[in-house]
């Protein structure tokens, strides 16, 4: 017989089965279409979904706070042909950043920025690294 925690533990999971099961059989859900290549959860394939469903291929990023960038949401866009900006706050995780993404930084297809970013810097910061044009899209 089972005692009164573990049966409430499994109708717990039985009740989340429930609802995740719901929102997986959901097609406009994104969590199942998740998965990791270079972000630390399921960023990476969320993202390639989201891209796909609004019909873009191809563009810019930034991100902010990428550590060492190696686990980071716009690292995989890199590999798609993406540019972009990762602007980091760490001077030790830049330092990290410049040598282990040397090449697409020197190609231009990485600028990356040792900076913290705060409602008084934010605009600056994008302009002074080329990106305050939004009317060209993403």
């Amino acid at each position: 017989m089972l005692n009164g925690k573990l049966l409430s533990n499994v109708t717990a999971g039985y009740c989340w089965d429930l609802k995740t099961k719901e929102r997986f059989d959901n097609p406009l859900y994104l969590e199942g279409f998740g998965y990791k290549v270079y972000s630390q959860n399921d960023e990476d394939g969320i993202i390639h979904e989201i891209l796909k469903r609004i019909g873009v291929s191809s563009g810019r990023f930034i991100e902010f706070g990428v550590q060492d960038g190696l686990e980071s949401n716009t690292h995989c866009l890199l590999h798609y042909g993406w540019s972009g900006m990762w602007i980091e706050g760490s001077k030790r995780y830049c330092d990290a950043i410049k040598r282990k993404f040397h090449h697409v930084i020197q190609c231009g297809q990485l600028k990356v920025v040792n900076a913290y970013v705060d409602k008084n810097n934010i605009n600056e910061i994008f302009t002074e690294n080329g990106f305050s044009d939004t009317r060209g899209g993403v």
